[in-house]
């Protein structure tokens, strides 16, 4: 019930806050808005992928959005533009849709933030209203993939299953798992195939089937997605007895990496 009031009090106050403004300054918030994300992109493409630092493409992404928003409204306010037309009945309707549809985009945005929060995820959990937006998220990563728009995610984190090894921090770069469709499986050495993405209750996961012996994950169980995801080969973390699974699409039945790694060459051995 909590959560249905933030979406509606969101929703309403963009729809009031635009239909006020009129017709003319709600479309100019759409641009401001695109111009702004599209900022933070540069900023973090710059600092995050060319320099190599992380933390400095997401402080770079910040300072670049606030601040394209924060100057447009500056030179907005400096050209004195309020033209009646904008403000009829008619234009404040069209505002309002206007202002509906960036609640909307607020919402999606607002909404798997507020299910990280250790004491707000039931609350997610039991709201109605939120589940449109959870359900879309799926689509939402399927487009930044075909963009390769890469955008920093909140509270990720990182377990090799059942070692409970773990990385994890407040911000961490987002990986393209389209890109690993037709990555090496650990345990046969088949080619795997990306089906898509799927919500998990408040997250949302990609999930890889082996054509061979059926075996999935959400790139885990592969050379390449192992080594992306944390930074190690499978052949290295297992040739010491170690085993793993999935566990976001577990399959029951832990192996080693069985092959060589095409990623670094190290040899793996099969499970007994």
């Amino acid at each position: 019930m909590a959560v249905d009031i933030v979406i509606i009090v969101v929703l309403g106050a963009a729809i009031f806050a635009e239909a006020r403004r009129g017709f003319l300054f709600a479309v100019l918030d759409v641009v401001r808005v695109a111009l702004a994300i599209g900022a933070g992109l540069l900023g973090y493409a710059v600092f995050g992928v060319s320099l190599g630092s992380f933390a400095g493409g997401v402080a770079a992404f910040l300072v670049m959005a606030i601040g394209t928003v924060l100057g447009a409204s500056y030179l907005l306010k400096r050209t004195g533009l309020d033209p009646e037309w904008g403000k009829t009945m008619v234009s404040r309707i069209g505002a309002g849709v206007i202002g509906f549809g960036l609640g909307l985009a607020i919402c999606v945005v607002l909404i798997p933030v507020i299910g990280r929060a250790e004491g707000l995820r039931r609350h997610v959990r039991e709201s109605r209203l939120a589940v449109p937006f959870l359900d879309y998220l799926p689509r939402l990563h399927s487009i930044a993939d075909r963009l390769n728009i890469n955008l920093p995610q909140i509270n990720r984190r990182m377990k090799i299953e059942d070692e409970s090894v773990e990385r994890s921090g407040m911000f961490a770069e987002r990986i393209n798992y389209t890109r690993l469709d037709g990555s090496t499986c650990i345990e046969c050495g088949a080619q795997v195939e990306f089906k898509g993405y799927f919500r998990r209750g408040l997250t949302v996961s990609p999930k890889f089937v082996c054509p061979e012996c059926d075996r999935t994950s959400d790139g885990c169980q592969t050379y390449e997605g192992f080594h992306i995801m944390y930074d190690l080969c499978p052949a290295v973390y297992t040739i010491t007895g170690s085993v793993i699974d999935c566990g976001v699409w577990p399959n029951d039945r832990p192996v080693r990496a069985a092959g060589t790694c095409p990623v670094c060459g190290t040899a793996g051995v099969p499970l007994d």
